[in-house]
């Protein structure tokens, strides 16, 4: 989660998805499903203030199934 946040910090929007992704799978695993649900939803804002809907809307229902 700390590279993805430096990602983030840098405007790297892809590259902050990339690890966020793969953040959100290890919460998972770690049974640390708010956090997860949580960093779904940011990530689904951001790809939505980026105009990537279809992705946005992956990752809301994700978040949401998480919850």
């Amino acid at each position: 989660m700390d590279i993805a946040t430096c990602y983030k910090k840098q405007d790297k929007v892809s590259q902050y998805l990339d690890h966020a992704k793969k953040a959100i799978d290890a919460y998972c695993l770690a049974k640390r499903i708010s956090s997860a649900a949580n960093l779904a939803k940011d990530c689904a804002e951001l790809l939505e203030e980026n105009y990537n809907y279809e992705e946005a809307i992956a990752l809301y229902e994700r978040a949401s199934e998480l919850q």
